[in-house]
């Protein structure tokens, strides 16, 4: 009777993260073809994609820290929604974009201080793997959209 119970919810838990994950690129695929059929616009698709985060993080409207922007604004960077899309596009979770938000805005300040001489600190680049969870490949595109951001691209 143990095995069956450990068998069962061994067996539901790979379903859900299964469908969970096979869900994320079900409705990026719905949207972008969507827009591509021109049914929708593409700040329609950026205001799908933003409630969708919403749910993933299960609330009912997107969470949006006013500090956060007006940092970015300073940037250069008018619409977050398009690097939160980036970020979920890599697998970062919902709940971790607030912190990669951060993490980013240093790498920006750092790049722009040091220019092409520029290379991630040991300390942030443990934050973002460490303490975020984050992958080498994510953590590349993070450090690669950080840079992009503090060219002005």
């Amino acid at each position: 009777m143990k095995y069956i119970i450990t068998i069962l919810l061994f067996y539901s838990h790979t379903t859900l993260f299964s469908q969970t994950s096979s869900q994320k690129g079900g409705v990026r695929d719905r949207i972008e073809a969507a827009v591509d059929q021109g049914l929708i616009t593409r700040e329609q698709a950026d205001e799908r994609y933003t409630r969708y985060r919403a749910k993933l993080a299960g609330t009912r409207t997107e969470r949006r820290d006013p500090i956060m922007e007006n940092h970015y604004e300073r940037l250069g960077v008018n619409d977050l929604s398009l690097i939160k899309n980036g970020l979920l596009d890599q697998g970062i979770p919902a709940s971790q974009l607030d912190a990669v938000l951060g993490g980013m805005l240093r790498l920006v300040h750092a790049a722009k201080i040091d220019g092409k001489n520029f290379k991630m600190n040991p300390r942030i680049e443990v934050y973002f793997k460490d303490r975020i969870g984050l992958t080498d490949l994510q953590t590349e595109y993070v450090m690669g959209y950080s840079r992009k951001i503090a060219a002005g691209n």
